[in-house]
């Protein structure tokens, strides 16, 4: 029965997650604009930065775990690591600067089976069919929840939970620092069967509003604080030509209307009016899940853009448009949209109009207090790192992992690239403050993640930090892409939700069979019911009740009740 629930965890995980676990991007991905970042530098920070030595060991080497297990071992011993190798990998693993200062400061040679991330999946699926393992496994996207499930089931990965505590001082360490992960890690029978990677660059605030500033000027206006004040302004978007092209092409707002991603979708917008749902349609206050779409703030919301709607200041196809469509409209030969909403405004506009748009707080609407969504769990990803039956060494390869996460100089490394010395012209160093950052981020011949990626296991080392900790901290820059949105986060704190519901819940197999036959249904009926009172083909307050009454029917009560549960489990096991 164990088994059967822990299935049905990781189907139940997989079913449920949004797009991404923040910022609308794979916790570790990387670009050549925006990558994620790492921890800090080799400090005394303690608890407070992550990543600094755990009591009785030593963080730079020599140090012994509370297994008994001291590094540099006396005689050299092997292990068996398979890795995902990412495109933007261009040196061999053996060759890595940080692999082989890892195996001077352990004496831990490691075996490595590499395979592509464009194969990974096939090849790891092999390899569990064939029963020829390695030791471990490590991946930067993390391994699907039920494909690992089955894996558990078979008894082909083991718990590593007691040689966590044993032999991973350090990781114990971060679990109880960073309890998101600790939560994100632990299994509804207790177990822990795989590790989740923890890479927070504080791109938690996933969806901005962006309005065009130059039109603003252009016009007189100010920025608008207040609904009231944003539909005056869209008004003169709509009837003084802001571009000046002497058309009426203009767009006063345009908008992705679905619960696919929340990095764009139009139902962020509905902060104005106190609710910051998911794209579960849930919101969590006070500890109590809600249904945001049965909340009296989404139906004064409904009325507010059906207003706008009938006055041609919403785009008419906020429902029926995708990114595509969208980003023909802002990226057009001459400037349309006076505001719209996402991740940035580059992805929509392109980087001719970009710098014409600024992000601003939601306008409150009367009565309410604007919120933004805001992750709780930003920078997690799963099932970044298991450890299969056939390890005969068990307490030396979680050792070997938890001395990758024995400082935050080492996790910066394993994660970020190497620090430079006299003899080597690595892409990290001390600047005069005496902070951790790259020599450049925009490195000749080469994009960011290349940069990244040279020297290092990069988004593929398994480690647990907070780089955004170590930015505000001057402990380490990080990417200064990512940073620069990090920035922009924290300005906006204050205006964000207190409380949003954690996108690594977990659920008994039987929760999992109800959310399969509900889920669905519900978030349709509500995206159904919103674009008709939106678009003026019915009307909510003669709808209301009936509207209520047929979730109700589709099972909003048990869907709500379900994820409370879920939630109320998820901060037990923190």
């Amino acid at each position: 029965m164990k088994k059967r629930r822990v299935l049905a965890m990781m189907l139940a995980a997989a079913m449920v997650l949004p797009a991404a676990a923040c910022g609308g991007k794979d916790a570790g991905a990387d670009t050549p604009a925006d990558d994620t970042p790492a921890a800090d530098a080799d400090t005394d920070a303690g608890a407070d930065a992550g990543g600094s030595a755990a009591e009785g060991t030593e963080s730079q080497g020599g140090g012994t775990t509370t297994g008994g297990i001291q590094f540099p071992l006396e005689e050299k011993q092997e292990i068996n690591i398979c890795a995902q190798a990412r495109t933007l990998h261009t040196t061999d693993f053996d060759e890595m600067p940080f692999v082989q200062m890892m195996e001077e400061k352990t004496n831990v040679h490691v075996n490595w089976t590499i395979y592509p991330e464009t194969s990974w999946d096939e090849k790891i699926n092999l390899d569990f069919a064939s029963g020829n393992l390695a030791d471990a496994y490590m991946t930067c996207y993390g391994l699907d929840g039920s494909t690992l499930a089955g894996y558990v089931q078979d008894e082909m990965i083991i718990p590593i939970d007691g040689l966590l505590e044993e032999y991973a001082p350090h990781i114990m360490q971060k679990f109880e620092q960073y309890p998101q992960v600790k939560a994100a890690a632990t299994s509804l029978d207790g177990h822990i069967y795989a590790l989740p990677r923890y890479e927070n660059d504080g791109n938690d605030i996933s969806c901005f509003m962006y309005i065009n500033q130059k039109w603003l000027d252009d016009l007189g206006l100010e920025v608008p604080t207040t609904t009231e004040e944003l539909t005056e302004v869209l008004t003169a978007f709509k009837e003084q030509d802001p571009n000046g092209n002497g058309q009426a092409d203009e767009i006063p707002m345009s908008c992705i209307g679905d619960f696919s991603k929340q990095d764009y979708s139009f139902f962020n917008a509905f902060g104005m009016f106190g609710i910051a749902p998911d794209m579960n349609a849930l919101i969590a206050e006070n500890g109590e899940v809600k249904c945001a779409a049965t909340t009296e703030n989404w139906k004064e919301a409904c009325k507010y853009f059906a207003d706008l709607y009938e006055k041609g200041l919403l785009d008419n196809e906020t429902f029926t448009q995708g990114e595509t469509q969208l980003t023909a409209k802002g990226s057009a030969d001459v400037e349309r949209i006076g505001v719209l909403w996402g991740w940035n405004a580059t992805n929509y506009v392109g980087s001719a109009y970009a710098e014409d748009y600024v992000a601003i707080p939601y306008p409150a609407a009367e009565g309410y207090d604007a919120a933004m969504w805001k992750s709780s769990t930003c920078g997690v990803s799963s099932n970044n790192f298991w450890v299969t039956s056939e390890c005969e060494n068990p307490e030396l390869v979680i050792a070997w992992l938890d001395f990758m996460n024995s400082s935050d100089e080492m996790t910066i490394q394993a994660s970020f690239g190497m620090i430079a010395d006299d003899e080597n012209d690595y892409n990290l160093h001390y600047n005069d403050d005496g902070a951790l950052e790259y020599w450049t981020g925009s490195p000749e011949d080469m994009t960011f993640g290349e940069y990244r990626h040279k020297w290092t296991l990069a988004t593929t080392a398994y480690v647990i930090h907070d780089v955004s900790y170590m930015a505000q901290n001057n402990i380490f820059l990080g990417n200064p892409n990512n940073m620069a949105k990090s920035a922009l986060c924290r300005t906006f704190d204050d205006y964000a939700a207190k409380e949003t519901l954690p996108q690594s819940l977990m659920f008994t197999d039987e929760e999992t069979e109800t959310l399969t036959s509900i889920q669905s249904g519900i978030k349709d009926q509500i995206l159904q019911m919103t674009a008709r009172w939106i678009a003026g083909e019915s009307d909510i307050d003669a709808d209301w009740d009936s509207y209520i009454s047929s979730l109700n029917g589709i099972g909003l009560e048990e869907y709500v009740s379900m994820y409370q549960t879920a939630y109320d489990r998820y901060k037990d096991m923190q």
